[in-house]
This record gives C-alpha cells, sequence and structure tokens, in this order.
C-alpha cells in the first residue's frame, strides 16, 4: 500500500511540474525582447535634372546674339570695311616714309608690293610683303615702305576669317600731296590734305570705315 501511495505522489508532482512550465513559456514568450527589424537602405539623393532643351537653346541664342553679327565676303558692307580700306591703309602707312627732298620722284615713278591680306578673329593684318616691281632705286625708301605696309593693322570684329593675295601700288610722287608725312602733319592755312582720305581722319570718315590703330 505504501509503495502506491509513493508512485501517485511523484506522478502528481511531475503533472504539476508540466502544468507550471505550460503556464510560463507563453508568459516568458510575451516578455521576451523582439529583435530590431532591419534598417531600411538609405535611398540615394535624386539627381539634379539635365537643362532642358528648350533652356539650352535659349542659352544659344542668347550668346549668338551677342556677339557681333559678320558680314559677308561678297556684301557690299564687306567692300566697304575692307576691300576698300586695305590698299588705301598700307599706301597710307607706306607714304610716312616718303619727305621728298633727296627722296624727290616724279609722279610716274612706283614700287609695287605683293602682300597677302588676313583677317582672323576680326584683327585685319597685311603679311608676306615682297617687293614685285619697281621704277627707281632707293633701298631705303622702298625697305620703310615695305616695314610700315606690314604694320597695317585694324580690328573690326564684323569682319569674318578672310585671307586673299594682293597689291599695293604705291607712287611716291603721286601721293606726296595726299599721304605724305609733310602733308598728314600739315595745319597751315591752306588745302587739309589729310582730310582728303578717310583713314587719315577719324571726325570726318565715313561711318563704315574703322580707322587702322
Amino acid at each position: 500500500m505504501g509503495k502506491w501511495l509513493a508512485a501517485g505522489s511523484i506522478a502528481l508532482a511531475a503533472l504539476l511540474v508540466l502544468l507550471w512550465l505550460q503556464i510560463r513559456t507563453p508568459a516568458d514568450a510575451a516578455t521576451a525582447t523582439p529583435k530590431p527589424a532591419p534598417a531600411a537602405a538609405a535611398q540615394p539623393a535624386p539627381a539634379a535634372a539635365p537643362a532642358s532643351d528648350f533652356t539650352k537653346a535659349v542659352g544659344t541664342i542668347a550668346q549668338a546674339e551677342s556677339q557681333p553679327k559678320k558680314v559677308a565676303t561678297d556684301s557690299d558692307e564687306f567692300f566697304y570695311l575692307f576691300q576698300d580700306v586695305i590698299t588705301q591703309a598700307a599706301s597710307r602707312n607706306a607714304m610716312q616714309c616718303y619727305h621728298g627732298g633727296i627722296h624727290s620722284l616724279q609722279r610716274h615713278e612706283k614700287v609695287k608690293f605683293k602682300v597677302k591680306d588676313v583677317i582672323k578673329n576680326g584683327e585685319v593684318t597685311i603679311t608676306n610683303v615682297e617687293v614685285a616691281e619697281k621704277t627707281f632705286d632707293d633701298p631705303e625708301l622702298i625697305a620703310c615702305m615695305k616695314e610700315e605696309i606690314a604694320k597695317t593693322h585694324w580690328k573690326d570684329d564684323r569682319l569674318p576669317d578672310y585671307a586673299e593675295d594682293d597689291i599695293v601700288l604705291i607712287r611716291p610722287g603721286s601721293l606726296a600731296n595726299k599721304f605724305s608725312k609733310e602733308a598728314m602733319s600739315y595745319e597751315g592755312s591752306g588745302p587739309d590734305f589729310t582730310k582728303q582720305h578717310p583713314l587719315a581722319n577719324p571726325d570726318t570718315a565715313p561711318s563704315h570705315v574703322q580707322p587702322p590703330q
């Protein structure tokens, strides 16, 4: 009889332990600290939107309008701004070397120079100056004229890039009353020869002419 009582006590104890475990497990589960959810991946900052085609077009037009309009090489304006000026400017510069006196020449005497007229970014220059023909022998005068022709220069942003071979014909005796150093600096009461040339006096030059610097 005692054995049965002992066995019953053990079984009852086991049942109580099982019930305690079943009661505690949900509570532990409820009080357990949940694991933090993984942080969401950082979103990259949106890239700046590229300029629209319209914005680019407006910028291009504004830039083009800010630049001086180039004249066409086959236009009258190109003739008046460049071709009608370049040879006159070169002749005027060359005649600064002629002073009469020991350099006195007859009206028919001449010296002809082969040159290349160049326009680049609005800058007008004369290059490759070489004597092509001469009817008088004055190395000092001719060398001075060659140097002065090569110095011919002015700037006009309206002129397009351009280059051409040209001839500068100087008749010192014929041009003495117009372009010689004495005529250009004359301040007497007689005729003012400087005003006969559009490049000699900016105050009287036609509006389409840009005096060389």
